[in-house]
């Protein structure tokens, strides 16, 4: 997703996915697990601490209203101090879609997917489509439900 105007922002640790708010605020997700907001309207600075969204690092993430998914690996490929794991093989897919509300980029109650997701999308009315790496595809009606929510295979 384009950036706007703003062609970088800062985080304070490395990043793999991002994507824009209706704040305007930029969500990062980053190799280590971790999750933050940076506010674009102020020149990249970080609005709130990181918050930790997976064992490994956050492969893909989409927002709708004030509610953040994100889905990532469960076991760490990276590390700041010792860069890519040498031995680590094929990172381990995290079963659980987390869910955050971005007022307070509080946890709420994460959502287990069989197989694991590695794609999540918004569709119309918070309607989420997830596909995992073995191409299942489902759609979620009402995540921030947890596990009330309503789940379709397709």
């Amino acid at each position: 997703k384009s950036l706007g105007k703003y062609r970088y922002a800062k985080a304070s640790y490395p990043v793999s996915t991002m994507c824009n708010t209706a704040t305007g605020a930029i969500a990062c997700g980053g190799l280590e697990g971790y999750i933050s907001l940076i506010d674009s309207r102020t020149g990249g600075q970080t609005v709130a601490v990181p918050v930790r969204a997976h064992g490994g690092k956050v492969v893909d993430m989409d927002v709708y209203d004030t509610t953040l998914v994100t889905c990532g690996e469960a076991t760490p490929r990276y590390s700041r101090s010792h860069g890519l794991h040498r031995n680590s093989g094929r990172a381990k897919s995290d079963p659980a879609l987390k869910i955050f509300d971005l007022r307070m980029l509080r946890h709420g109650i994460p959502f287990q997917c069989t197989p694991p997701a590695s794609f999540a999308r918004f569709l119309d009315q918070g309607r989420l489509l997830v596909s995992g790496r073995m191409g299942n595809i489902q759609t979620i009606q009402n995540i921030q439900a947890g596990p009330n929510a309503q789940l379709e295979q397709v």
